[in-house]
C-alpha cells in the first residue's frame, strides 16, 4: 500500500468526509484545502507524533465515500472527473474507471493536444528531416539507405514515415 494509500485509508476511518466539496473531519472542523497540481487536497498525519504530513486529494476522498475504499484500492482504477475540471469534486462529477476511461473523458481536441504533446517529446526526427527523408525516398533511396541516413532501426517504421501523413502541428495552428 502507498503512503497515499495509507493516508486516504486512515482519513476514511477517522471520519474525515467531503460535503458539497468541503472536506470536514467527524467534529465539523473544515479543513482548508490547498491546490496542487490542478487538484484539490488536503495534508494529514499518518502517524502519531510524526510531524510529517501526507497529501490526500480530495477527489479520491469524495469517490471513497461514493463507492468505497476497496475499489479504489484495484490496480489500474482511477479517479476520473467527468466534466474535466480538477477542481469540481461534487458527487455527481466523480466517477472510477481505467486510465482510457479518464482520457476518454477529455474532449477530442484536448486529447489530441496531449498526443501531440506527448509524442514530440519522444520523436526523433525533425519536420525538415522528415520532408528530406520522403524527398529522398521520392528520388528512389532504398528503406536501408534512409534507415542509416537517419538513425531508424526498423523497416515498418520507415515504411510509415515514408507513406503515411505524420502531423506535426497542434490543431488549429
Amino acid at each position: 500500500m502507498t503512503k497515499q494509500q495509507m493516508a486516504l485509508v486512515i482519513a476514511i476511518n477517522s471520519g474525515i468526509h467531503v460535503v458539497n466539496g468541503c472536506v470536514f473531519r467527524k467534529d465539523g472542523y473544515e479543513y482548508s484545502q490547498r491546490l496542487a497540481n490542478g487538484y484539490k487536497m488536503i495534508r494529514i498525519r499518518i502517524q502519531k507524533g510524526n510531524r510529517k504530513m501526507t497529501s490526500v486529494y480530495t477527489h479520491r476522498l469524495v469517490a471513497a465515500q461514493k463507492f468505497g475504499i476497496d475499489a479504489l484500492m484495484v490496480d489500474g482504477i482511477q479517479v476520473r472527473h467527468l466534466d474535466n475540471d480538477s477542481t469540481n469534486n461534487s458527487h455527481k462529477n466523480i466517477a472510477i474507471g481505467t486510465a482510457k476511461d479518464n482520457a476518454n473523458d477529455k474532449e477530442p481536441v484536448t486529447r489530441m493536444r496531449c498526443a501531440m504533446n506527448a509524442s514530440r517529446k519522444i520523436r526523433k526526427l525533425s519536420d525538415e528531416q522528415l520532408i528530406e527523408l520522403r524527398m529522398l525516398r521520392n528520388e528512389g533511396w532504398s528503406y536501408s539507405k534512409l534507415m542509416d541516413r537517419f538513425g531508424v532501426t526498423s523497416k515498418g517504421t520507415m515504411s510509415w514515415l515514408c507513406n503515411h501523413e505524420y502531423k506535426t502541428q497542434e490543431l488549429g495552428a
